[in-house]
């Protein structure tokens, strides 16, 4: 029989831009062979420092990138294959 278990890293501080995150992990988490780490993309970009404030934000230009037709029939996405997790725009294709 197969378990699965999971388990909080505790003790982390608020994670900040610039943090070396898998240090901050690393020192306060225990692995074993065979665990998987799973960390949310929140945490990830924090410390990238991909963060916006929203007094920045203005509701009128984010409403205007984000204005689909409705109703939204499903689409398949692919990425080009030299796409690489850069700032760089990549190209994409989206076919319904």
């Amino acid at each position: 029989m197969s378990t699965v278990s999971l388990l909080p890293v505790e003790g982390l501080p608020e994670v900040e831009p610039g943090d070396d995150l898998s240090a901050l992990i690393a020192t306060r988490f225990s692995f074993l062979a065979g665990d998987v780490l799973v960390v949310a993309q929140k945490v990830v970009s924090k410390a990238e420092g991909r963060i916006r404030h929203l007094a920045g934000v203005s509701p009128e230009i984010e409403r205007s990138v984000v204005d689909l037709p409705a109703p939204l029939e499903p689409m398949i996405v692919t990425t080009s294959p030299s796409s690489t997790l850069t700032d760089t725009p990549r190209s994409a294709s989206i076919a319904p």
